[in-house]
């Protein structure tokens, strides 16, 4: 999966994409990154040097990447750039799973 997201926009170490949607249930369900499954393993340094990609709704951490909100020199530029190319997989997915 790692050749893949690099394949995608030359991010090595992107092991992952994370995105959420609402959706209409009968209970109230909520799912906080922090607390699932997979961010606590990510927390605790178990997913070795592998990075998440979210978006701008999620706080920038060691191991969750997401983009400048004010790039200030061209490399900031060209990361937000990267970063948007590897991360329209999972808007594309939900997209679909939503129609």
């Amino acid at each position: 999966v790692k050749r893949d997201f690099a394949q995608i926009a030359r991010m090595r170490r992107v092991v992952g994409l994370i995105d959420g949607t609402h959706v209409e249930i009968q209970r109230p369900f909520h799912s906080i990154f922090k607390t699932s499954t997979i961010g606590k393993k990510f927390s605790a340094g178990e997913c070795g040097h592998g990075v998440l990609l979210g978006d701008s709704g999620y706080a920038n951490t060691t191991y969750l990447f997401t983009p400048y909100s004010e790039p200030r020199n061209p490399i900031e530029e060209r990361f937000n750039k990267l970063h948007k190319t590897t991360r329209c997989m999972v808007e594309r997915s939900f997209g679909i799973l939503k129609k």
